[in-house]
């Protein structure tokens, strides 16, 4: 089954009532009560630590003013890569995100491909600086793609 197919299903059964853990892939809409100012629409985005990738599922997306990327010209040293995260929320629900610098390649060693077991909780991703805290970002055996996991 190829990765987008695996998604759709996971998301079906999550619908569904089938989650995996506490997450829940029902967000409400978050500009459903928001004015911004200067008459700028508010955004709901749901991009940061995914990369505008299918599979960031897990994460509520934010109730956004701006639509700049923090992360266009800001340079990150040699190791690192630069990626969009939550910095903060106002009283009304107006979020902002930061850019942030996280190492590449963490320490650590992935679970074999056949034991990352993917789930509707988890992130797609392309290294490891795409994976919050300390997870890492590993091959799935059972999807062909790579989500990140806690070790």
């Amino acid at each position: 089954m190829n990765t987008l197919a695996w998604i759709l299903a996971v998301s079906f059964l999550a619908l569904l009532g089938h989650q995996a853990e506490s997450c829940s892939l029902l967000f409400p809409d978050v500009c459903k009560n928001v004015t911004c100012p200067n008459g700028v629409a508010c955004q709901s985005d749901a991009s940061y630590w995914s990369e505008h990738r299918i599979g960031g599922v897990s994460l509520p997306p934010l109730a956004r003013c701006e639509d700049s990327d923090p992360c266009v010209g800001h340079v990150c040293r040699l190791g690192t890569r630069c990626v969009k995260v939550k910095d903060s929320c106002d009283a009304q629900g107006i979020c902002t995100v930061k850019a942030q610098c996280n190492e590449i390649n963490r320490p650590g060693k992935c679970p074999k491909p056949e034991n990352i077991h993917v789930h509707s909780c988890m992130n797609s991703c392309r290294d490891d600086a795409f994976c919050e805290g300390n997870a890492k970002c590993c091959r799935s055996k059972s999807t062909g793609g790579k989500w990140c996991a806690h070790l």
